[in-house]
């Protein structure tokens, strides 16, 4: 491997850690300098932005100063007098400041009714760029963020242990392990699923259908919620559990690529949604189909524990697994106490199975089966100690 091969290597190693670390592209070893507007850049120097350009590393050269290669999904360099950069709504000539339509405060107060145009943002990062908080009730910070991640997706982007999504995925799964005998793990990374938009697209579709034929929405569960009271969402959405296998080390080195082993049940999942055609292929769901060739998923944690016995992996000394929490429209759903093996769709008029578990049955836990791939669409990625 001659020099520039080896330069080139270790530049797409490193591109895939850049943007967690803050380490320059091109030399690997100094930490990135700043754009005069106080954002991290992707080089530590102007000599190692040219000398990533003169050996074809970089992007493409900005399209204002020819000089410097372009920032990551834009055209200009990390240089303001370059860069495109939207003016201060009210004076406009001055940039604006960061997180804000206007270039200061005086901008802003003479601006009539400037406080209906005020974004409000979370007290979460933006998970795709970690530089300014979200937008509320969004993953990111700004558009540009949100159109990113649809375009290289399906991916995955890691949850800080420190933010509320993070704690409120850890307690489901915490408090929905439900089996004595297993102590229950700490839950160590979770990743946020970006699907591709065909997946996204067929299960707002399945969803949108059976809220049309059953009309859901608002009403209460039909053994009701306890004291919470809840009411039921569009196509009965709930979030449910799957256990299954997995081949690769996905969320356990940092960072969440996708394999392209086909015997990896996650990454398959992740990126092609769930196949009835692999219904009963794993030894465990052989043995288990009490109601069917569909797709299982369950509210207890622990139960899918059973199911993803292959994705136990040791790294670093210490034993993992992996558990996919998904979003799945449960429609109308039929109670079913017995076995019935032989299903292969719910009964007329019903949208999935319920599992409930009874005196009667040999039911021990919950599970919830649908028989239409549109159904189910995974969210979650939760990694765990074994």
């Amino acid at each position: 491997m001659d020099v520039k091969t080896a330069r080139h290597s270790t530049y797409n190693q490193h591109l895939h850690h850049a943007s967690s670390v803050n380490i320059c592209l091109y030399c690997t070893s100094n930490e990135v300098d700043t754009d005069p507007d106080g954002y991290p850049s992707e080089y530590c120097s102007d000599e190692c932005r040219q000398e990533a350009s003169v050996a074809g590393l970089a992007n493409p050269p900005c399209t204002k100063c020819k000089t410097f290669p372009q920032i990551t999904n834009s055209l200009y360099c990390g240089w303001t007098r370059c860069r495109n950069l939207p003016k201060c709504m009210h004076c406009k000539e001055k940039p604006l400041h960061k997180g804000s339509l206007w270039c200061s405060r005086k901008c802003r107060d003479e601006t009539p009714n400037w406080q209906s145009m005020v974004v409000e943002r979370s007290s979460q990062l933006c998970l795709m760029c970690a530089k300014e908080n979200s937008l509320q009730g969004k993953d990111f910070c700004r558009d540009a963020c949100e159109q990113h991640v649809k375009r290289i997706a399906p991916c995955l982007l890691n949850l800080p242990t420190s933010g509320q999504k993070f704690k409120d995925i850890s307690n489901q799964f915490v408090k929905s392990w439900r089996h004595s005998h297993k102590p229950i793990p700490e839950v160590t990374a979770i990743w946020k699923i970006y699907c591709s938009e065909t997946l996204i697209k067929r299960y707002n579709q399945y969803r949108d259908a059976v809220e049309q034929a059953q009309q859901l929405w608002g009403k209460p569960f039909p053994k009701g919620d306890g004291l919470r009271r809840r009411t039921m969402t569009a196509g009965n959405e709930q979030r449910r559990f799957h256990g299954t296998k997995m081949s690769c080390l996905i969320g356990l080195l940092g960072t969440a690529t996708l394999c392209s082993d086909i015997t990896c049940a996650i990454c398959c999942i992740i990126k092609e949604g769930y196949k009835l055609r692999f219904v009963g292929t794993g030894e465990i769901s052989l043995a288990f189909q009490r109601f069917g060739r569909g797709l299982y998923f369950s509210g207890t944690s622990s139960k899918s524990d059973d199911y993803n016995e292959k994705s136990l992996k040791n790294f670093n000394g210490l034993r993992y697994k992996a558990m996919l929490l998904n979003r799945v429209i449960v429609g109308k759903g039929f109670p079913q106490t017995t076995d019935d093996t032989h299903l292969i769709r719910p009964p007329n008029g019903y949208d999935s199975i319920l599992g409930e578990p009874s005196d009667t049955g040999n039911l021990n836990y919950d599970e919830i089966v649908v028989y239409n791939e549109a159904a189910c669409l995974p969210q979650y990625l939760i990694i765990y100690r074994a």
